[in-house]
């Protein structure tokens, strides 16, 4: 089955990718709930009007995923906004991510392994104060520089949890390429002008990078829940994000 993944898109001017992960099916004739959990490119360009959405979204939390160098580069909106709870949990950025061996690797899916695999601190804080937010009936927001990789895989985790399908959960990542694409493609221009000749997989979220994804944490994890509780994330605060997340 295809998904109207266009029309979770929020209408945010400073933003290509940012979307609302409610009305998605789930196991059992449920569905995601929309306005709790919204995942974004960078927020850095936000609008004020973009701001003033949200806030009429009644949003509480906002995950910054970039490196430290991505946020001193492109601060966020949110960074300095007393209203809103702002979070910056560092995990990979774009040219340093899986081996540090100088070799890049070669999918993005062993970009992603690598991530869930190693970062399981990092996803201990996000789910932690998505629970946080959620408790105090506030709405969250992630993002990264694009909303592909490190947003991708929250996302994955999210859905995954909340009983989506790996249909619905492939089809949410694949469908940054079509947003972003423009983006992407001066992305690639701008390094290969700079010497770095980048593998075009860097430059796109093809399905098969979240099939292989799927594949191995089902492998080794078993599911969202399993893989967050051994995160440090307990029963109550899992409980507080499906319930607050599932219609």
């Amino acid at each position: 089955m295809k998904y109207d993944i266009a029309s979770h898109l929020l209408p945010l001017k400073g933003a290509f990718n940012a979307r609302d992960l409610g009305n998605y099916p789930i196991t059992g004739h449920r569905q995601t709930r929309e306005d709790i959990f919204f995942r974004s490119d960078s927020t850095s360009k936000y609008l004020k009007d973009d701001i003033a959405f949200l806030a009429d979204k009644n949003l509480g939390l906002v995950v910054d995923l970039r490196s430290q160098q991505e946020v001193i580069n492109a601060p966020s909106v949110f960074a300095d906004t007393k209203s809103v709870r702002y979070e910056n949990v560092q995990m990979l950025d774009d040219l340093n991510s899986g081996p540090k061996d100088g070799v890049l690797p070669p999918s993005m899916s062993t970009i992603y392994i690598h991530l869930l695999d190693t970062a399981k601190e990092g996803f201990s804080r996000i789910f932690k104060a998505f629970a946080e937010t959620l408790e105090r009936r506030q709405s969250c927001l992630f993002h990264c520089a694009v909303g592909k990789d490190r947003t991708g895989t929250t996302a994955m985790l999210l859905l995954n949890l909340a009983g989506a399908s790996d249909e619905v959960i492939i089809q949410d990542y694949a469908a940054t390429y079509g947003f972003m694409k423009p983006i992407f493609d001066k992305q690639m221009a701008e390094y290969r002008a700079r010497g770095y000749n980048l593998p075009e997989y860097m430059f796109r979220s093809d399905a098969s990078s979240m099939v292989e994804t799927l594949t191995h944490f089902r492998d080794v994890y078993g599911n969202a829940r399993d893989y967050l509780l051994d995160c440090g994330v307990n029963h109550k605060q899992l409980d507080i994000i499906t319930d607050t997340f599932v219609v």
